[in-house]
């Protein structure tokens, strides 16, 4: 090899980058609001992001990884959802238990682990079904 990166030579590298940082400006402000609530009422909350370099130094610039007590981005980490390896750095950063993890994806494929690893899976489908569930679980009280 010439040393040269690959992904700098994969013509489709760009579009990956555009696609990630389009998904990035979609943050919901309601679920950053859920977030702060959680980490107030004492709960761990980290991000398990698998994005580029670029987006999450975007993210970071964009003060998003304030709201987390565990900011990780697969580029930086080197492992993605759903490898085993990215849920257990994530729940190594947190320090908590598999078992006391629940971890909110919207893919279905990024929770396929949740049996083997031992995390609690919900899958994200909007705003107010996540609120309803984690009311469910008693993780929140009815507002």
């Amino acid at each position: 090899l010439d040393g040269e990166n690959t992904l700098t030579r994969n013509p489709y590298t760009k579009v990956f980058e555009h696609l990630a940082m389009a998904h990035f400006k979609a943050v919901n402000a309601n679920v950053v609001a859920l977030i702060d609530r959680l980490r107030k009422l004492d709960y761990r909350v980290g991000l398990l992001s698998n994005n580029t370099l670029e987006a999450a130094a975007k993210m970071r610039q964009e003060g998003l990884d304030k709201h987390f007590d565990a900011f990780l981005i697969s580029a930086e980490i080197g492992f993605q959802k759903p490898e085993p390896e990215a849920f257990n750095s994530l729940i190594q950063k947190l320090n908590v238990a598999p078992s006391e993890l629940i971890f909110i994806d919207d893919t279905k494929h990024c929770l396929s682990l949740a049996g083997a690893i031992g995390f609690y899976p919900i899958l994200f489908k909007d705003y107010d079904t996540l609120l309803d569930q984690l009311i469910a679980l008693g993780v929140l009280a009815k507002w």
